[in-house]
């Protein structure tokens, strides 16, 4: 799970984003995402053999690189008219806190 804020053509948007592995060992994931202005996007999301995640929507889609242990760039396309896959922004992620990961079994959870 992350959180989101970001602002894209003057408009701010902050949510949070959970992915969800499809089963043991698997590197495909199912993406959620609840939007402040109350919307929900569901994704799908792997990881290719060079360590890129690509993260598909029916109209968008990202290849995710991972550069060092703070920093991850995006290449977005999404489909124009015709349907046709073209270029639509690239963007850059920096980590600007300490990750936090805690795992809980199904145990930890009914206490």
């Amino acid at each position: 799970m992350h959180r989101i804020d970001v602002e894209m053509g003057g408009q701010r948007n902050e949510g949070l984003e959970i992915f969800t592995p499809r089963g043991e060992g698997s590197s495909t994931f199912d993406q959620t995402s609840y939007n402040s202005d109350g919307t929900v996007e569901h994704a799908t999301g792997s990881f290719d053999a060079q360590g890129r995640y690509h993260n598909d929507l029916p109209d968008s889609r990202a290849t995710l690189t991972f550069v060092g242990d703070d920093l991850m760039r995006a290449s977005w396309e999404r489909r124009d008219a015709r349907g046709d896959w073209v270029p639509w922004m690239e963007v850059e992620l920096t980590r600007e806190a300490e990750p936090h990961i805690e795992i809980r079994s199904k145990d930890d959870h009914s206490r």
